[in-house]
């Protein structure tokens, strides 16, 4: 059964992220479950080569995430590369809801951007968590300017109609961009893309951490965001915590 993959037909299929991007899916520490809707680069490698050889000519990527691991999305952009190159496919992507962070990959990465009313775009300057000595932390240095430089502006300047120094200062100053075409920050005033005088029906939820990560989050969609974390809230009360009990015995050696 396809977790990624919907609507497959003899020349078409759907890719739709509606998830945070990770390296690996985890087992949920109280239920034992893994996500339904997080993005993990060796499922979804299983899945595209099981395409390979249907004759896939549209490949539609259909996202509403604020992106994820930064090492996860490149693989991503480097399995669907070699998708496109090997099987002749056209890549064409939508901007859903929101487009935030590393899943900005996923959209550039395309032969074609599709922007509604509704799409909410944003960059940044990649981040990471780093522990360690002084070394540890240049390696780690190293590694984000290389993918900002060796992968990030190559990308964004492929599909951009400014130049590279103003790529550079909105990576810079985490930029979130809008589908409204009279807003100055319009995708389109920035970057080339196929512009769907319509709106898409999706809610944009920001999550808590992202909320606490970037500093320009739009005033609306923060306070859109709000209801949706007050459902979480109510949501997370509601686990069945036989399951969590279980693990403490077992961590404990004992019987319940």
């Amino acid at each position: 059964m396809n977790k990624y993959f919907t609507n497959i037909t003899s020349n078409s299929a759907d890719f739709y992220v509606y998830g945070t991007i990770v390296d690996e899916k985890q087992e949920d520490w109280f239920t034992g479950e893994k996500s339904e809707t997080e993005v993990d680069p060796i499922e979804f490698k299983n899945e595209l080569d099981d395409l390979k050889g249907r004759g896939i000519k549209d490949f539609n990527i259909y996202i509403n995430s604020g992106g994820g691991s930064v090492f996860a999305s490149s693989t991503l952009v480097s399995m669907i590369r070699r998708f496109r190159d090997e099987t002749g496919a056209k890549i064409h992507s939508f901007i859903d809801g929101l487009c935030a962070s590393a899943s900005t990959y996923l959209c550039m990465v395309a032969d074609e951007i599709n922007v509604y009313r509704n799409s909410i775009m944003m960059i940044h300057k990649p981040m990471t968590f780093a522990m360690g000595n002084s070394e540890d932390l240049e390696k780690e240095i190293n590694a984000l300017n290389a993918i900002e430089d060796d992968m990030m502006i190559p990308m964004y300047m492929e599909k951009a109609k400014v130049d590279e120094a103003q790529i550079k200062d909105l990576i810079k100053n985490e930029t979130w961009f809008s589908g409204n075409e009279k807003d100055d920050m319009f995708i389109g005033n920035f970057f080339k893309i196929n512009y769907l005088d319509t709106a898409k029906n999706v809610p944009v939820n920001l999550t808590k951490g992202m909320l606490n990560s970037y500093k320009h989050i739009p005033q609306d969609l923060v306070e859109n965001s709000r209801p949706k974390q007050q459902n979480d809230v109510v949501e997370k009360a509601q686990i069945d915590y036989s399951n969590y009990e279980q693990k403490l015995c077992s961590l404990k050696k004992e019987e319940c």
